[in-house]
């Protein structure tokens, strides 16, 4: 609506009326309200007259919320009516409760009392060499071993689980967030105006310090891993999408329907793939070099294996994988006759063969009750990463030494990448554009020339 007829229209329902000698425009006061009103998107739910005189006055404005009028009852008690109307106001979403779960209790005294029990064990005695010697047999005794030693260091009672705290707050932020607590509970107690300043100089201590130590967490973050894309963009998305925690139901129906999920889209993927396959091979040229068995891996190697993988936790693992990278020192020379024999007889044991598959919601808000939303994500033992770990850098090697990586493979290598692919396209296509015919000149202009692409 322009200025204009904004007037026009102004000056047309102009009503005029005197009340104790005074000359007011009732209906351009409304009409202007009201223009008002609907220019920054409110709500007005009086829609009739709230005055004995007959304007409406009286206004219901609501944003944002479900508001029911139900009566504009006329009283005597004043020249208004009362307006009567339903106000349903959002409920707060709630904070989501992680459920109970089985939990051991770990303490910092847990790693050394863990490795004093594991030096009295008979497997560290015999440092793994069971009869018979092989490698199910030898997991089969360390897991037995750890496994009573650990319910006896690490009691295992019912918790609820945690929600994570920031990674930014640490012993400096939470003292302050303590004394924060205490002066808040003192001006609750004395309800003193001394104690509100208190309260109030000390949230605000509080604010400063967490910003400061938020501040340079990002910061560390930032500079550490300026090298690494990811790393960026996960921790700017993190904070731009924040994950909200969605406890699902865990149920066995739940879990069933998971299970045929999945397993139906892996069929049709695999079905695809068959009829897709005309049952020819492309002929690979022939290479003199062949890998024909494992080397055994020292422990020096094992360590270093170890200490490089993350400590993911499994419920199949018998001992976390962070207390087993603390009592590696203990547990090492054992684990190193297990290795060793799956290397020299090139057998897997069956337990690293299973795994625990956990769906995940692909994005940060979908919708959980549609499946497709789920991608299924395996965790596995640790042991066995630290086998597969130990098996890949000896294939690794062998490839490279020997030159059989494919040319343009950019996937499980080092200093490769879906980056490095992504350029080498991107050169492909320059260097054909640049290899290209001439550009015609659409249109015979005085000046116009052929243009041909650099050389």
């Amino acid at each position: 609506m322009s200025f204009l007829n904004f007037w026009q229209i102004l000056c047309q329902n102009m009503i005029n009326f005197r009340s104790a000698g005074t000359l007011i425009f009732m209906s351009v006061v409304h009409l202007i309200s009201w223009h008002l009103l609907v220019t920054f998107n409110l709500n007005i739910l009086a829609d009739k007259p709230t005055h004995c005189l007959g304007p409406t006055l009286d206004l219901v404005i609501a944003v944002g919320l479900s508001v029911s009028l139900k009566e504009i009852s006329e009283s005597v008690i004043s020249d208004h009516f009362p307006i009567i109307f339903e106000l349903l106001t959002p409920s707060s979403p709630s904070k989501p409760v992680a459920p109970s779960c089985w939990r051991h209790i770990i303490t910092s005294s847990t790693p050394e009392e863990f490795s004093a029990a594991f030096r009295d064990s008979q497997f560290f005695a015999l440092n793994g060499l069971v009869s018979p010697s092989h490698p199910d047999k030898i997991l089969s005794s360390f897991h037995t071993t750890c496994s009573g030693i650990w319910d006896s260091i690490a009691p295992f009672p019912l918790k609820s689980a945690k929600l994570k705290t920031d990674p930014w707050l640490n012993d400096t932020t939470r003292a302050i967030r303590q004394r924060v607590r205490q002066a808040e509970r003192r001006w609750k107690k004395d309800k003193l105006h001394v104690s509100l300043g208190i309260f109030r100089v000390c949230l605000a201590d509080y604010q400063r310090t967490v910003q400061k130590a938020k501040f340079q967490y990002l910061s560390d973050i930032i500079s550490s891993s300026s090298h690494c894309p990811r790393v960026l963009f996960n921790t700017i998305n993190s904070f731009i999408n924040p994950h909200t925690l969605t406890v699902t139901d865990d149920s066995s129906t739940t879990c069933e329907t998971f299970l045929h999920f999945f397993a139906d889209k892996v069929d049709s993927v695999r079905r695809v793939i068959n009829n897709s396959f005309n049952g020819s091979l492309s002929v690979v040229p022939g290479y003199s070099a062949v890998f024909e068995q494992f080397e055994l891996v020292s422990l020096s190697s094992l360590t270093d294996i170890v200490k490089s993988l993350k400590p993911t936790n499994c419920s199949l693992d018998v001992v976390p994988a962070g207390i087993l990278k603390r009592v590696f020192n203990t547990v090492g020379p054992g684990l190193l006759v297990f290795i060793n024999s799956c290397l020299s007889s090139e057998f897997v044991p069956p337990a690293f063969k299973h795994a625990v598959v956990r769906p995940l919601l692909k994005k940060p808000h979908p919708d959980p009750s549609v499946l497709s939303n789920f991608r299924p994500i395996s965790h596995l033992p640790f042991l066995s990463k630290v086998l597969e770990k130990a098996i890949f850098i000896q294939l690794q090697s062998f490839l490279e030494d020997n030159s059989i990586f494919e040319k343009f493979q950019s996937g499980f290598r080092s200093r490769h990448s879906t980056e490095s692919a992504l350029l080498k396209g991107t050169q492909m296509k320059v260097l054909r554009c640049d290899k290209a015919a001439p550009i015609e000149p659409q249109s015979n202009t005085p000046g116009s020339e052929h243009v041909r692409p650099p050389d």
